[in-house]
């Protein structure tokens, strides 16, 4: 506000304890009592035409809430002689008066003031070392409503600085310039404010590298190069942290480590003969202390779950030869709860974000592809847990299997590559994969841990542990996009759509989508049941699922009838199907015609004819933290042609989680024991949908994996 002719500069300085509680600055004395400044007498005196403002520094307890509440203790300006003020004294004059400044700093710091000159507030200072006065004179000739303001040095030292923009690295360009035959890559530390859930949802604040004098990237920067390449890293650490970097040398990964100070610079160079898929990742040594596990579980450095979660990037040797043409994708978590970790009520930990190349679906990168590309994926697992990857539609090819602590990648021998729907990915682990689809549609790859694709809690909230019930957040139709996040990426196959031939099934089967509520139980119970004869009654609920039986090449329909209360869908695991009938709604299909959600009372026909025999799954894939550990979830098994289903032979064993993440064996967490008869022959086949990585990997070891 402009009054006449005046000029208004008026300001307080206010720097708390509370707001910066590692600073080793202590008050000289006692807090002073201080007053609230209405801003209605202007300070100082004048000696003929010029006015004349004596201030000092001074430490008061400042009763902002009023006297009879306690104070918080911060630095005031006080007029000489007066009793300090919140906000400073206040300076008003006419424009062109000289106006002479007198400061008295008393205390142990550096006082920087800024606003006493006819320049630049912000880069004009008044520079005062501790216990000594200084004077600064000046006139104002532009009327107007300004202020004055001042900082402490040692207090500035130990405000953290603003958190920088961070791009999200989709690993196609390699970091780093080439000086004659080597490559030289200079890194330096940064704070960042990531968005993994696209730029305008809030932010979480992580360390994360930036290739020097450009921005900073989740994950970090790639490496890449031949083998034999010479390497100069050089790493900047700008923090007051100390920093632990491995992965840059020939030897093991984990136990070679560099190690740079608080605010100091170092470089390595070598050179790797080995091709393969690494990975080079860092620590901070303060933040690595408050990590929950014992030492011996983090050594290596790669149990990184909060801020320096996301110091991790690619590291790919090529041997001689074209460059492949492939993708790499690096699979990054962090959380940002501090010990004790809390878990949402079904039992699993409670905000685990998580992303691939720097976001979390809906916002990870399309990938497009045509019928009978050949694809090849580098996946790198730099989080603190296993991830067992699902592709949805098609098997894919293992060909290497890779170890950040270990500092190997093992390609397989052509007899040994396995080809899978689903492979389990250990934390610090790399694989190589490939496939080529031979179907048209929308295909998802995602973690089949269910809280890694299910809808994350608030960002912006860390008291928000629940992992919320996804049918409440917009239309059920679009369920891939408004309720789910995390580890996902999208794959859009092209080609030539052709129209789909009449369709006469060999075979029918009605499945029933049921729930009831079981007495003293929190989460409800959710379970199908196949109609064998008579419709089932409305509160049978069988769970896991009933055993589906299929034939290989045999037409079969499947019509699913949703009798809860809730939207739901099917996904067939495993069973190479149609996109339309994927069971990812909103996804599931072609552009413009996607899979719909199954709502109450409403039926959905499957159309499925299976292309291989064996043991499979089927599962819903909407809501997952609600209707999977409610239940729904069941066995289906493909027989080869004139093959019969011998029950009594055949062992069937499906473990899956409860409510509560209880691990339970077809369906209860006690299992009755089975009799078996000596000298018969018997066929065991092991099914498993566990939710938690540790159940996952004590599962996936001794059975088939999913």
């Amino acid at each position: 506000m402009t009054i006449g002719a005046a000029a208004v500069v008026a300001s307080s300085l206010a720097i708390t304890a509370a707001a910066n509680p590692v600073a080793r600055v202590a008050p000289t004395a006692p807090p002073q009592a201080v007053a609230a400044n209405d801003n209605r007498t202007p300070a100082g005196t004048y000696v003929g035409d010029t006015l004349v403002l004596r201030l000092t520094l001074a430490t008061v307890a400042w009763h902002l809430l009023g006297d009879t509440n306690p104070a918080l203790t911060v630095a005031a300006f006080a007029e000489e002689g007066k009793t300090p003020t919140i906000p400073a004294p206040l300076l008003r004059v006419r424009t062109g008066t000289p106006i002479h400044v007198v400061i008295r700093n008393p205390s142990d710091d550096t006082l920087i003031v800024r606003g006493f000159s006819e320049r630049s507030a912000e880069v004009d200072s008044l520079i005062l070392l501790p216990r000594t006065t200084r004077d600064v004179t000046f006139a104002r000739r532009q009327a107007g409503t300004y202020q004055y303001w001042a900082t402490l040095a040692e207090w500035q030292r130990n405000v953290p600085a603003p958190p920088q923009a961070v791009a999200a690295n989709d690993n196609r360009t390699p970091a780093g310039t080439y000086v004659g035959d080597t490559l030289v890559l200079r890194l330096t530390l940064a704070t960042v404010a990531w968005h993994l859930l696209g730029d305008t949802n809030p932010a979480l604040t992580v360390a994360a590298f930036a290739e020097e004098g450009k921005t900073p990237t989740i994950p970090a920067p790639l490496l890449r190069v031949r083998t034999g390449t010479p390497i100069h890293v050089v790493i900047r650490n700008p923090s007051d942290d100390t920093l632990i970097v491995r992965g840059f040398s020939e030897r093991s990964a984990a136990v070679d480590s560099l190690i740079l100070l608080p605010r100091t610079t170092r470089d390595v160079t070598f050179a790797r003969r080995q091709a393969g898929t690494y990975q080079y990742w860092a620590t901070l040594a303060e933040w690595q202390r408050n990590v929950p596990f014992p030492p011996q579980a983090r050594r290596h450095g790669n149990v990184r779950p909060r801020f320096d979660s996301q110091l991790t990037g690619a590291f790919i040797v090529d041997p001689p030869g074209p460059i492949p043409n492939d993708r790499i994708f690096v699979i990054t978590e962090t959380t940002d709860q501090a010990p004790p970790i809390r878990n949402d009520y079904r039992g699993m930990p409670g905000r685990e974000f998580t992303a691939i190349n720097g976001r979390s679906w809906p916002y990870t990168e399309r990938l497009h592809y045509t019928v009978r590309d050949t694809i090849h994926w580098r996946i790198v697992n730099a989080t603190y847990e296993s991830h067992p990857m699902h592709l949805h539609g098609f098997y894919f090819r293992v060909d290497s299997h890779g170890s950040a602590v270990e500092n190997v990648d093992t390609v397989y021998a052509p007899a040994d590559r396995r080809m899978v729907v689903t492979e389990d990915i250990k934390f610090g682990d790399t694989r190589t994969l490939t496939w080529s689809p031979d179907r048209t549609g929308n295909w998802i790859f995602h973690c089949h841990l269910v809280n890694h694709a299910a809808k994350l809690p608030r960002v912006d909230n860390p008291n928000d542990i629940e992992y919320p019930d996804s049918h409440d957040h917009g239309d059920p139709d679009h369920h891939a996009m408004t309720g789910m996040n995390g580890l996902v990426l999208g794959i859009t196959v092209g080609g030539v759509l052709k129209a789909a031939p009449p369709w006469h099934p060999a075979k029918r089967l009605r499945l029933f989508v049921q729930s009831d509520s079981v007495q003293g139980d929190s989460a409800r119970r959710w379970g199908y049941v196949l109609q064998r004869g008579a419709e089932p009654r409305r509160d049978s609920v069988e769970s896991p699922g009933p055993l589906l039986l299929l034939t290989r090449g045999e037409p079969t329909s499947i019509e699913v009838i949703n009798r809860t209360p809730e939207p739901t869908s099917v996904h067939w695991h495993g069973i190479e199907l149609e996109s339309y009938y994927d069971g990812v709604t909103g996804w599931s299909g072609y552009d413009g015609s996607t899979e719909p959600a199954i709502r109450p009372e409403s039926t959905f026909e499957v159309h499925i004819t299976p292309k291989r025999a064996g043991t499979f799954m089927y599962h819903t894939h909407f809501n997952d933290m609600r209707q999977q550990y409610g239940g729904l979830v069941g066995p289906l098994v493909v027989l080869e042609p004139g093959e019969r289903w011998d029950a009594a032979r055949q062992l069937l064993v499906m473990v899956s989680d409860g409510p509560h993440a209880t691990l339970r064996v077809n369906g209860s967490a006690s299992p009755p024991p089975r009799v078996l008869r000596v000298g018969t022959t018997y066929l065991q086949t092991l099914r498993h949908y566990a939710n938690k990585s540790e159940d996952f990997d004590a599962i996936y070891t001794h059975g088939e994996g999913i």
